[in-house]
């Protein structure tokens, strides 16, 4: 056991694998499982959506991206809770030897709450290894996380058709080796047009990657198409893993350990990196195991319908941004009561919309009170270090080293109080 801490103690995470690794090239140093998420992750940047095509005479290299105008122009995509790590990301790879020459060949962006889809693919050119496909995860947006539950009801969601079409078209215009690498949905993503595609397609594909995604409908996994390629998939999740092991995760999925806990996790840049290997662990915590056991007998009790319905409510509901969390929970429990479910049946439902609104809560909390806060108390420690001004205020938060400001802060948590019905008390741990 002493010994494990002692190794342990030397990890890292995909940043520091750059640092570490980034002057092999794919030929000196093959790719491998981490190459893989570090691909996935970077899909949740902008290079340029729906403007870089394959048609494009002039294939940018990150290296080259990194200078231009045209990408100063762009916005990094919205991911709030690593940003900063993302932006580093980037910079690391453009500046390395490993990943400097990898061309951008496409990116396709598609968002539309009408049809809800949440779509998001790369397809990158990268040597020695072939034509990577990157499938970004869910976004931010509602429609995002709408389609990631429609998964429990419906196969195919839309998302899973435009990859499956992405990956068609990529095949059609490129030749040589494909490997499919996706985070979150887009692991799913990954797994569900890899297992759906053409056999001659199937051939040419050297891996599927899945971080933490969600796992594909039974017929998909009884399927001889899914069994073509079986031996090729690699699924990973995190010790407390929640989204990857949705539906029928791969059975054979390795877990890896990660410097955050539960729900954040689910972060690439929370997972141990040691060499050119992740840390793994036996298996997952109690905690997701129990977490695990109950989502599942939940499905396998409840019909398509009964998730479609449940879905569909919750989901309306928290469109309605005013709406507080007594409403919603009253406008939830009249709908059920209304429809057609037995006594158990209605239990069931009702715990797992309580199930998904305590999940919406606590992330509502983190990104509207705690981050901005702790964010926020670690700028102005940064600047009390100097101690030349008489007042530090905070870039991030209106509030200052003299404790201005908390006020509107204690306001907002208030107001976030009557929307989730949690008391003070609750409020504060959060």
């Amino acid at each position: 056991m002493a010994k494990k801490q002692a190794v342990t103690e030397h990890f890292g995470d995909i940043l520091d694998y750059i640092r570490w690794r980034g002057d092999l090239s794919f030929e000196t140093g093959p790719w491998n499982e981490i190459d893989g998420l570090i691909i996935a992750t970077i899909t949740y940047i902008n290079f340029g959506e729906n403007e870089r095509r394959f048609e494009d005479a002039r294939k940018e290299s990150l290296r080259e991206i990194q200078h231009s105008d045209r990408f100063a122009a762009y916005r990094q995509h919205e991911m709030k809770y690593a940003e900063t790590k993302l932006g580093t990301l980037f910079r690391l790879m453009a500046e390395s030897r490993r990943f400097c020459d990898i061309r951008i060949l496409d990116q396709v962006n598609d968002v539309d709450t009408a049809r809800s889809i949440q779509f998001s693919a790369i397809a990158f050119e990268i040597p020695n290894v072939g034509i990577v496909i990157g499938y970004r995860g869910t976004d931010s947006s509602l429609v995002g996380w709408k389609e990631d539950f429609m998964l429990s009801y419906a196969s195919p969601v839309p998302a899973q058709i435009a990859a499956l079409q992405y990956l068609k078209k990529t095949a059609d215009l490129t030749s040589g080796d494909l490997v499919l690498a996706g985070h979150s949905k887009g692991g799913n993503l990954a797994l569900y047009s890899a297992a759906h595609t053409d056999p001659k397609i199937q051939d040419r594909m050297k891996a599927i990657y899945s971080y933490d995604g969600p796992g594909l409908d039974d017929e998909t996994i009884d399927s001889e198409e899914y069994l073509r390629i079986k031996n090729r998939v690699n699924a990973l999740v995190p010790c407390e893993s929640l989204v990857g092991l949705l539906l029928n995760y791969h059975p054979n999925y390795r877990v890896v350990e990660a410097t955050d806990s539960f729900i954040r996790q689910h972060i690439p840049f929370a997972w141990k990196v040691m060499g050119k290997q992740f840390l793994t662990s036996d298996t997952v915590t109690r905690k997701t195991q129990l977490l695990d056991h109950s989502l599942h007998e939940w499905m396998k009790t409840c019909s398509p319908e009964q998730r479609e319905f449940i879905v569909t409510t919750l989901f309306t509901l928290l469109e309605q941004k005013q709406q507080k969390r007594e409403q919603a929970v009253g406008q939830v429990e009249t709908a059920l009561a209304a429809s057609s479910l037995n006594d158990d049946d209605l239990q069931k439902m009702l715990a797992f919309f309580y199930r998904l609104m305590t999940i919406h809560i606590g992330n509502t909390f983190a990104e509207k009170i705690r981050k901005p806060l702790a964010m926020a108390a670690s700028e102005l420690r940064w600047k009390s270090r100097d101690g030349h001004a008489p007042v530090i205020r905070s870039n991030l938060v209106d509030v200052d080293n003299r404790g201005f400001g908390f006020r509107a802060v204690m306001e907002e948590t208030v107001r976030m109080e009557e929307f989730t019905g949690l008391n003070r008390k609750d409020s504060m741990q959060l």
